[in-house]
């Protein structure tokens, strides 16, 4: 369990905290919650064929637009994730 903790350690600190100055311990509290957030639901997980938690694929439509695609940040930018827009 220890290589895999380091691991994790590792991709928040590269993923999230390397890109900010952290000023306390609230401000540090509310970027692992957010990072959390976005690695627990939003992330693709290669042990699900890169498909995120909730289930929804990224694969391409057949005949898709860019604008089917939406984009969702947090951190200011530095955490993203797609999915596609429901079907109108």
């Amino acid at each position: 369990m220890n290589t895999h903790m380091k691991r994790w350690l590792q991709s928040l600190q590269v993923e999230c905290l390397d890109h900010f100055v952290v000023f306390g311990e609230d401000h540090f509290r509310h970027l692992i919650t957010e990072y959390l957030a976005h690695y627990s639901k939003d992330r693709p997980h290669q042990g699900l064929d890169n498909k995120p938690l909730d289930g929804h694929s990224l694969k391409p439509r057949t005949g898709w637009k860019a604008d089917q695609l939406e984009c969702t940040e947090s951190l200011g930018g530095v955490l993203k994730s797609y999915a596609w827009k429901a079907a109108a």
